[in-house]
């Protein structure tokens, strides 16, 4: 998630200055899910194609495709499954948009818009370790 966040905030600079400069705008959307997938090259000896294939790669395709008709709290453009939104659930706000059947899938997907990253809440030092800073930095200062 962390990357998907980094692009879309290096693309909003990139497209200010597009704008200044009169050219069009790059619009993207990602679609993440998590899963097993068939990784490797493929082809033959005079072409070949490092390629991922699998039922996960697919469901990210169509996550991916929905960005465009989810635009309504998707501030990122960032749609993942419910499987990616257990990984990172303790780091990332998002918001479930829907449950969809997707082609190629008997079951529903329930599909969340990445909102951003949460906010980091800094561990406070238990009193124990906070004497033995200080006593730390009175030793080392006497």
């Amino acid at each position: 998630m962390a990357a998907c966040l980094e692009m879309n905030r290096c693309l909003a600079l990139l497209n200010q200055r597009f704008q200044q400069e009169g050219k069009p705008l790059i619009e993207v959307g990602i679609g993440v899910h998590t899963g097993v997938v068939m990784a490797g090259s493929l082809g033959s000896k005079r072409r070949l194609n490092y390629s991922v294939l699998g039922d996960t790669v697919n469901v990210a395709s169509r996550l991916q495709s929905l960005n465009k008709n989810v635009t309504d709290d998707n501030p990122h453009h960032i749609l993942i499954s419910s499987s990616t939104y257990d990984y990172v659930r303790d780091r990332y706000q998002a918001k479930p948009i829907k449950s969809l059947k997707l082609r190629g899938r008997n079951q529903k997907t329930l599909i969340y818009s990445v909102l951003g990253q949460k906010p980091q809440i800094q561990p406070q030092p238990d009193s124990y370790t906070q004497s033995a800073a200080v006593l730390s930095g009175l030793q080392i200062f006497l």
